[in-house]
């Protein structure tokens, strides 16, 4: 996962995503966009907003091939972003408010920066400058996709405890491999404590 996706929701006319509506519109208008294109939606996200503030802005980092990492279809990535974001953000009033940046080697260590004491004691690279409070959020923190989510983690499981680690025709996976998911048009996604949609 390469891409890292931030939107801040004050540079559109709604200024505002309180209750992460809007973010899970743009997501599932993504997903689509993806799926056209044979790409899977694997992604991780979070909402976040500053401690001296209520206006949340969003951050997703998801996976795009090496063809859409540069050039003209990355062009037509981003064109397709920020028209998902304009529809469900009423409009978009600054270049600030959509933000597509593909980094060579991503670590996620910025997704989970607001996690709070325990999270930052699990994650020690996390930098000492990004430990600070997220401010409240109100709905869903953060999230995955379905294809990173815990069933899709248990299947590859499932599949070598009965094998013991072998390969055979009913698995056809190394071990460790996830099952590939049948992708549909529509994004299901999975997160701590609830799910979405």
């Amino acid at each position: 996962m390469v891409a890292h996706l931030t939107i801040h929701w004050s540079g559109t006319v709604a200024f505002d995503d309180h209750d992460g509506t809007r973010f899970a519109k743009v997501r599932e208008g993504l997903a689509k966009v993806l799926f056209r294109r044979g790409i899977p939606a694997a992604w991780v996200w979070c909402r976040e907003c500053k401690t001296h503030t209520d206006i949340v802005h969003s951050h997703l980092l998801f996976h795009l091939p090496i063809e859409y990492r540069s050039g003209e279809k990355l062009s037509e990535i981003e064109s397709h972003i920020e028209r998902l974001v304009d529809r469900h953000g009423d409009g978009i009033l600054g270049e600030f408010a959509v933000r597509l940046e593909i980094w060579p080697d991503p670590d996620g260590l910025y997704l989970i920066k607001g996690g709070g004491p325990n999270v930052w004691k699990l994650f020690p690279r996390i930098r000492k400058a990004w430990r600070t409070g997220q401010g409240v959020i109100h709905g869903k923190r953060c999230g995955i996709s379905q294809n990173l989510g815990p069933a899709a983690r248990l299947t590859g499981r499932d599949c070598h405890s009965k094998n013991k680690g072998l390969i055979n025709s009913g698995c056809g996976r190394p071990p460790g491999a996830v099952e590939p998911k049948v992708m549909t048009h529509r994004s299901l996604e999975w997160s701590w404590g609830s799910t979405s949609f």
